[in-house]
């Protein structure tokens, strides 16, 4: 999946919520042209052919006429850090929809950045738990590897004799703050495993 991207379930979602208070179809389609929620779900899983031109030239496509292929309407890209995620389609007379257009594209973009997000701060936690339950089980010299994950938390492993300290948050999970802020303590005698501070 494209880093940028709502699923299906939740771009019929945001079609489904829209649309009760809009009076005209909604489609979202995705960096394909396909479209991935609409009003009209026969036409889920479609490519849109306004949306494809939408997604190429990187402009909104209006649509004045009726055709076998497509209805009339505007087709506005999803553009998310300069790439071309998706596109908003609205059935109708384009001067009619077109502002409608413009906010349900920023609905759909504040949704799919505040989704991205939470992915990469899940991402990160999950890095820094992984980092910290090598450290605490590692035996013996650190290699090489585990030095260079350990110098975003600011820990020197390649000293001597030193025991690793870091906090959890309630409940015993580990904190991201307190992770980032690992510490070394000198220890005496033969080179220690990681340990936990309570």
């Amino acid at each position: 999946m494209p880093l940028f991207q709502l699923s299906k379930k939740q771009a019929q979602e945001i079609v489904d919520k829209m649309m009760q208070d809009i009076p005209y179809n909604i489609n979202i389609m995705n960096e394909q042209g396909v479209i991935v929620g609409s009003g009209r779900k026969e036409r889920i899983g479609t490519v849109h052919s306004g949306a494809v031109k939408a997604l190429e030239t990187g402009r909104m496509v209006e649509v004045w006429e009726d055709s076998r292929f497509e209805k009339k309407g505007t087709n506005e890209p999803i553009v998310i850090d300069q790439q071309r995620v998706g596109v908003i389609g609205i059935s109708g007379n384009p001067d009619e929809v077109r502002p409608f257009c413009n906010i349900v594209r920023t609905t759909v973009s504040l949704l799919i950045e505040q989704k991205t997000a939470l992915q990469n701060l899940a991402h990160e936690a999950n890095r820094t738990k992984v980092f910290i339950e090598m450290l605490l089980a590692h035996q013996g010299t650190y290699s090489q590897k585990l030095r260079k994950e350990a110098v975003p938390y600011n820990l020197d492993l390649a000293l001597p004799n030193r025991r690793a300290l870091y906090q959890t948050a309630p409940g015993g999970r580990p904190d991201l703050q307190a992770a980032a802020a690992l510490s070394v303590v000198h220890h005496s005698g033969r080179y220690p495993s990681a340990a936990l501070a309570k």
